[in-house]
């Protein structure tokens, strides 16, 4: 999770392919969404 913009980390290249990564702020039931997620694989 990051409190920066999505254009800031997309411009520092933070991200790598295949991380699960949500930006703040999110909803509860977004955060849910991707714990379901990561926790099905």
């Amino acid at each position: 999770m990051s409190g920066y913009t999505a254009n800031v980390i997309h411009k520092k290249g933070i991200l790598e392919e295949g991380l699960d990564f949500v930006l703040k702020p999110i909803f509860p039931t977004e955060l849910l969404r991707k714990i379901r997620k990561v926790l099905e694989r």
